[in-house]
């Protein structure tokens, strides 16, 4: 799998096995201030760091890879005040055997 933000909304997640997309993660709707910031696959899930609003809370959403099923949220934080635009910056990563989110 491969996937990638196409705006702070919506993930695209490609099967490339099959030159296909597979399926589409959107987060909330238009009147959902929530973003995606980052998104990483690995063989058996799918993960989006999600900054909410207004409370500026960090969530890692686990999803199924081969359904794009939402499986569980991870709470990671809250941003600062002072911090708020750190969230153009945040990143994250996923080791293969899906133990360790950072």
């Amino acid at each position: 799998l491969l996937c990638a933000l196409v705006n702070h909304k919506v993930a695209l997640v490609w099967d490339i096995s099959r030159g296909v997309v597979a399926y589409h993660i959107k987060q909330g709707d238009s009147d959902d201030e929530s973003t995606i910031l980052n998104v990483h696959a690995t063989a058996n899930h799918l993960y989006a760091l999600v900054l909410s609003s207004p409370d500026k809370k960090l969530c890692v959403h686990q999803y199924e890879a081969t359904s794009g099923k939402l499986v569980k949220k991870l709470k990671c934080g809250k941003l600062s005040q002072d911090g708020d635009d750190a969230s153009s910056s945040c990143g994250m990563t996923v080791t293969s055997d899906d133990s360790t989110v950072a």
